[in-house]
């Protein structure tokens, strides 16, 4: 897709799952809006 809208979404992932989706995003090249209260993992992939 053009835009990637994600809603918290690490909630019910492991560790695991937080770098798997994190390495995803990183890698990303499009446009994604991410709403989440979670400031480190929002930090790990955002200028």
């Amino acid at each position: 897709p053009d835009i990637l809208l994600l809603d918290e979404p690490t909630n019910n992932l492991d560790r695991d799952g937080i770098y798997h989706l994190e390495d995803f995003l990183k890698n990303y090249k499009k446009t994604v809006l991410v709403i989440s209260h979670d400031a480190e993992f929002l930090n790990s992939f955002t200028d």
